[in-house]
């Protein structure tokens, strides 16, 4: 994998669908479709890199063109668990609650 790749698009990869899943076959389905591109990329990365290999500037240099020419954070993010790479921000929950109701969310949030 090229430096600086997001590990995450990796980790979240949804390989098997939830058993409340309502749309099974459909995730099967996109997973179906992302293989080929998946096996593609990880057999253009090759096997194991000597760490002359890995220090080799060449050897990013080729990551990184195999990564941009395969379409794999593309082909990662359609069959991924998380699809917003957006950590620790949080969500709007509660944003437009009024200030009393927000406090008394915070107190609630405490106990746990």
């Amino acid at each position: 994998m090229p430096k600086d790749f997001p590990i995450n698009a990796l980790t979240n990869t949804k390989l098997l669908p939830d058993n409340d899943e309502t749309d099974m076959l459909g995730h099967l389905w996109k997973l179906a479709r992302a293989t080929p591109t998946l096996l593609s990329t990880f057999s253009q990365f090759g096997g194991a890199c000597s760490a002359e290999e890995l220090a080799d500037p060449g050897t990013q240099v080729r990551a990184e063109r195999v990564v941009r020419e395969t379409g794999l954070l593309d082909t990662l993010m359609s069959v991924s668990k998380c699809q917003d790479y957006v950590v620790n921000r949080g969500h709007y929950f509660g944003a437009d609650l009024p200030a009393a109701d927000k406090e008394a969310l915070i107190e609630y949030i405490k106990h746990f």
